[in-house]
């Protein structure tokens, strides 16, 4: 049985974080993933997560973590 390499991207929803999210996508045997970090877009962060079934999510940006409150996208314990 193979390990999975467990790892958090920071900076998910940027072009090289996007790229990072595709790769581990494709390769959900070879990768968990733990947490997921963005600026300001949780619309994309939270598919990201969903996708990946990633527990923890950080978003920067306050404005657009109540934003993601309003409209259910994200959401916290």
């Amino acid at each position: 049985m193979l390990c999975k390499k467990r790892i958090s991207v920071i900076g998910s929803t940027g072009s090289v974080g996007n790229s990072a999210y595709n790769v581990i996508k494709q390769n959900k045997n070879i990768f968990y993933v733990e947490g997921l970090v963005a600026r300001s877009n949780y619309k994309k962060l939270a598919q990201q997560a969903k996708d990946l079934q990633v527990e923890m999510v950080v978003i920067e940006d306050n404005s657009q973590y109540k934003k993601s409150n309003q409209t259910g996208s994200l959401y916290h314990h």
